[in-house]
């Protein structure tokens, strides 16, 4: 992720059903139709840490962990649902990757105990999701192009505005 984090400029800016819009620098020229860039969610963005800002990224994580709840319920059967109701001991299992994206992380944001309830403006956080997702260029503009949906590991998770690009 490392190259498009530090530059932040490969984003989405349209999504629909398997398609999306997609926007970077135009002296970027690595941009080229059949490439397969992967899709990831940063919250903080390289934004300054403010209350605010911390409590907007607080009640977007939970309106995302609620979106997420709402598709994986319809699947009850399904490795995602069971994954995401499958309770972690914390205070036993120091493994922090596993407490996101579970039912454990949808109660801390309601409890207001999650990093973004109980971080400061001198905290020094990052929230990135990969989200298993791939996508293939189909065409390239000056500063935009298409792609669909190459692969998805995680049939419900979903591409939103502003999720971010990269090459692997």
């Amino acid at each position: 992720i490392g190259h498009a984090i530090k530059r932040g400029s490969i984003q989405v800016t349209k999504s629909k059903g398997d398609k999306i819009l997609f926007q970077f620098p135009l002296i970027d020229k690595r941009i080229k139709p059949r490439m397969i860039l992967h899709v990831y969610r940063d919250y903080v963005q390289g934004r300054t840490i403010t209350r605010s800002l911390l409590n907007d990224l607080a009640q977007k994580r939970l309106n995302d962990l609620k979106e997420y709840m709402d598709s994986i319920e319809r699947e009850k059967d399904s490795n995602e649902y069971k994954n995401f109701y499958k309770k972690i001991d914390i205070d036993k299992n120091r493994n922090f990757l596993l407490f996101y994206n579970t039912v454990n992380e949808y109660e801390a944001l309601l409890n207001k105990t999650h990093i973004f309830n109980t971080a400061t403006e001198s905290s020094n956080i990052s929230m990135i999701f990969p989200l298993g997702i791939s996508v293939k260029i189909d065409e390239v503009f000056d500063t935009t192009a298409v792609a669909t949906i190459y692969k998805k590991d995680n049939p419900f998770e979903a591409i939103q505005i502003g999720d971010r690009l990269t090459f692997k």
